[in-house]
């Protein structure tokens, strides 16, 4: 993108150069830019969250089940890590339905702005402020699963230990 050079203005009705409309032009091109690398990056966000949510409780399950012996041991720890864990799920699915919320009211505000000659407007609604509130309780929801889960396991090999006895018993 150019430097932006102050020139004076070459059409005194406007106020405005067309050295400095080239480089609006520009900074608009930028901005559409970087909105849509914005939008890719909160895509693939909500879709590493839930497919990390939805992994990690398969996985938990699958260890309750082959690690657990005849009849697995379900601790406190592993049934919020589960609650956690589908949570993180819940609040993902939820971001998608605000998402498209937000969509729809920016959809609008770009007509209304078109219809009413092309007057600016700011970006931005309270779906956006929903959208991102719950793609942060998503992230503490599997955060907070993944710990959970791991005060599970520390907690089922201590105890396996001592009832087996250690390696070097055997």
């Amino acid at each position: 993108m150019a430097d932006h050079v102050d020139v004076e203005t070459d059409d005194a009705e406007s106020g405005v150069s067309e050295i400095d409309e080239q480089y609006l032009d520009e900074l608009r091109g930028y901005r559409h830019d970087l909105l849509a690398l914005q939008n890719e990056q909160i895509s693939s966000y909500d879709k590493a969250i839930l497919s990390l949510s939805g992994g990690a409780l398969g996985i938990t399950v699958a260890f309750a089940d082959k690690f657990g012996g005849d009849i697995p041991v379900v601790t406190w720890a592993l049934l919020a890590s589960w609650g956690a864990f589908s949570t993180a799920i819940g609040f993902n699915v939820i971001s998608y339905l605000f998402s498209s919320y937000d969509m729809e009211a920016e959809v609008e505000k770009v007509r209304s702005s078109i219809q009413a000659g092309g007057t600016e407007f700011k970006s931005g609604n309270r779906w956006r402020s929903a959208t991102q509130y719950t793609n942060v309780l998503a992230l503490l929801a599997f955060m907070v699963g993944v710990g959970l889960f791991g005060y599970h396991a520390h907690t089922m090999m201590k105890t396996s230990l001592a009832t087996e006895g250690s390696y070097d018993d055997r």
